[in-house]
């Protein structure tokens, strides 16, 4: 009876390890609880410094701080009252030096830099100082020391996501289209959210306006007149580079709006006599042209439901310009505002 009631703990001991080693993984993630105050010590060089290796180091630096200070989830702690000791690796850390009084931090950032060819290795970690506990570590290689930006941006946006509890994913990756005057023409361009890195989409010479970015952030899509030309049309452009034109059904597209999942582009578009305009709706390929409202009066401004079921617009159908909402395939129309006056320019939450 004994030994079958040590075989049958045996095999429920054994059953319960097998139980949890094929548990998946836990990132156990520091909850928000008021500020959080971040040090984040300037990364070294993991090998003989350079002078190569320490302008790559600067930028690295001061992107990486300015990433994380724009996003507002901190309490930056100042740098002029960080320890002397410079820290490449976990080892080099003492943390009564950053949890005293002077620096007082919750979490520490640091790590290092080390070049390879022509591009560089990046070796980056966030610590609790509390704990003692890695939070994040990663491991970054950039093709070019020029991409050491990227880097930056990269993991800032780690740490962000790490330590707002998975509320955000930062935006230091992210970047801003807008139109701008060139000599007699408007080029679509795009930056980088601080301003860095501009470059030119468009170089066709003519206007470009209303640019739109496509879910993925791979595309845009604006309009378009180009140079001798009386026609406004719709173009959704690679921001690599590649072009796609949509064949737009009259002379005058305006307010272009993509789907939630990339496929559509839903504008509004009237001839140069014409005084009323309609929705129309098309595939990013140009296929699939449809007009959605075809009905008397002014409908422009589209802008899709979170879902992609639904069309909000601007309408002055029933006299003044209000708020309509419409199908994705034209049906169910119907006026959403119903008080007020002149209404413009709606966007879907």
């Amino acid at each position: 009876m004994i030994v079958r009631t040590l075989i049958l703990v045996l095999v429920l001991i054994s059953t319960l390890g097998l139980a949890a080693a094929q548990q998946p993984d836990i990132v156990i993630r520091p909850p928000i609880t008021g500020v959080t105050r971040l040090a984040v010590a300037d990364f070294q060089s993991k090998a003989t410094a350079t002078a190569e290796t320490d302008s790559a180091l600067k930028v690295f630096n001061d992107v990486l701080w300015k990433d994380l200070d724009f996003s507002a989830f901190f309490e930056m702690k100042s740098k002029s009252f960080y320890p002397n000791k410079p820290i490449r690796v976990p080892l080099d850390v003492n943390f009564d030096d950053w949890q005293s009084s002077v620096v007082n931090a919750d979490f520490l950032v640091f790590g290092n830099v080390q070049l390879a060819g022509s591009g560089a290795v990046v070796e980056a970690y966030l610590y609790d100082v509390k704990t003692q506990q890695q939070v994040l570590g990663k491991r970054f290689t950039a093709a070019s020391t020029t991409l050491i930006r990227n880097v930056a941006h990269n993991f800032a946006d780690e740490v962000v996501f790490q330590l707002s509890a998975a509320t955000s994913r930062g935006v230091a990756r992210t970047q801003i289209a807008f139109s701008s005057e060139k000599g007699g023409s408007k080029e679509v361009q795009i930056v980088d959210y601080d301003g860095a890195n501009p470059r030119t989409v468009t170089a066709n010479g003519g206007l470009n306006k209303f640019p739109e970015w496509s879910p993925d952030n791979a595309r845009l899509a604006f309009a378009t007149r180009l140079p001798n030309s009386p026609r406004w049309e719709i173009w959704v452009q690679e921001v690599s580079g590649g072009r796609r034109v949509l064949s737009t059904p009259s002379s005058y597209a305006s307010s272009p709006a993509i789907s939630p999942d990339g496929q559509r582009v839903a504008f509004s578009s009237r001839s140069p006599e014409a005084t009323d305009s309609d929705i129309y709706l098309a595939n990013v390929d140009g296929g699939g042209m449809r007009n959605l409202t075809n009905h008397q009066g002014i409908d422009t401004s589209p802008c899709w439901s979170p879902t992609g079921q639904q069309i909000a617009f601007i309408s002055d159908r029933s006299g003044g310009p209000q708020v309509w909402v419409m199908d994705a395939d034209g049906s169910n129309v119907r006026r959403l505002v119903t008080e007020g006056g002149h209404c413009d320019s709606p966007d879907w939450s």
